[in-house]
């Protein structure tokens, strides 16, 4: 069975709808806001969201980091839910309009809804004089329970498919159902795809990572995450290829195969290679992107994770998947939020 059967690509995570607006500057002092930064919404932020579709031109977009990619993966194959996902939304309009985004995106969405009163996560995505800020919400995503995840009709989807991708973030959602999934993955001889998402998290949820890393069959990073997974573990902090063999060659859980690839982006700097078992650390060039066409570079990591995994499920060439995810981290960073349009600009 080929990579474009229903279901082939299974996602997990914290799904978001994103509220995009270019908005003036008083809105942003009121909010206490700042230019280029991301935050977690508290009590006063609450009030934002609402105001925004009241006084705002509002653009929806699923969001998070994994249906991100999860979303950009099936724009990227074309044939109709190839992909699937799972989180947990509110019974709320927020919700709705999400549910609505994947469908039209064509993603096959299992999304358990909150028992409790937490709405869906919502991300604010302040457009202002090509400058961004970023206010979340997680509400609902925290409640997603290993409990739903193991329900015959969600379980099948993980069954079904042969590759998975989980970006760090989802470790606050449902740790529990990370490490059921990929156990079943290295077990049946799956592809699991993990991404290291956010220099804190390295930090504050080392634990995690770790029990999580056996499991990866291809790693993703930024060089800011690669350095503190580096300074979380004690790892001599200037000796970059020895740390890139460490991660590519922590011991799996069980005998597979398949070599660990780990992948990690550094902005304009060459892509970083390393192979488990094979000492040689690879630099892929990155081809530079004039300053003009640079329109928002958030988001492209989740980007070129898109990319890399669609081509790599295909054609199973490194060379290849890297070329693709540089394609599609670049489509992104040309577009205000991750939006996707019509393939013939790609």
């Amino acid at each position: 069975m080929g990579p474009e059967h229903e279901g082939y690509v299974f996602g997990i995570g914290n799904p978001l709808l994103d509220f995009l607006a270019t908005v003036d500057e008083q809105l942003c002092q009121r909010y206490d806001l700042k230019l280029d930064d991301a935050i977690l919404a508290d009590e006063r932020h609450m009030p934002l969201y609402d105001e925004l579709v009241e006084n705002f031109n509002v653009d929806y977009a699923a969001g998070g980091a994994t249906l991100n990619t999860i979303r950009m993966i099936q724009w990227l194959v074309e044939t109709p839910y190839t992909c699937s996902y799972v989180g947990c939304i509110g019974n709320d309009k927020a919700g709705e309009i999400l549910q609505r985004e994947c469908d039209n995106s064509k993603l096959c969405t299992k999304f358990q809804i909150a028992k409790t009163n937490s709405g869906t996560g919502k991300c604010a995505v302040l457009l202002q004089n090509h400058h961004r800020s970023m206010v979340t919400h997680l509400g609902a995503c925290k409640e997603l329970t290993l409990d739903y995840v193991e329900r015959k009709d969600v379980w099948e989807y993980v069954e079904r498919a042969h590759v998975y991708y989980v970006a760090g973030f989802a470790i606050n959602a449902c740790f529990d159902a990370l490490l059921r999934i990929g156990a079943h993955s290295q077990a049946n001889g799956k592809l699991f795809c993990f991404n290291l998402s956010a220099p804190f998290l390295q930090m504050f949820y080392t634990k995690e990572v770790d029990a999580l890393l056996p499991y990866a069959d291809i790693l993703f990073a930024n060089r800011a995450e690669f350095d503190a997974y580096v300074m979380a573990h004690n790892l001599p902090e200037n000796e970059i290829e020895n740390n890139l063999r460490y991660l590519a060659n922590i011991p799996r859980i069980s005998n597979v195969s398949r070599k660990r690839i780990v992948v990690i982006t550094q902005a304009s700097d060459p892509v970083l290679l390393a192979v488990e078992g094979n000492p040689i650390i690879r630099e892929i060039p990155v081809p530079r992107l004039p300053t003009k066409d640079i329109v928002d570079t958030n988001g492209a990591g989740d980007a070129f994770a898109s990319g890399f995994i669609a081509e790599y499920m295909h054609s199973a060439s490194i060379d290849k998947a890297v070329k693709e995810a540089l394609k599609s981290a670049v489509y992104i960073i040309k577009r205000s939020g991750f939006t996707l349009g019509s393939k013939n600009k790609y």
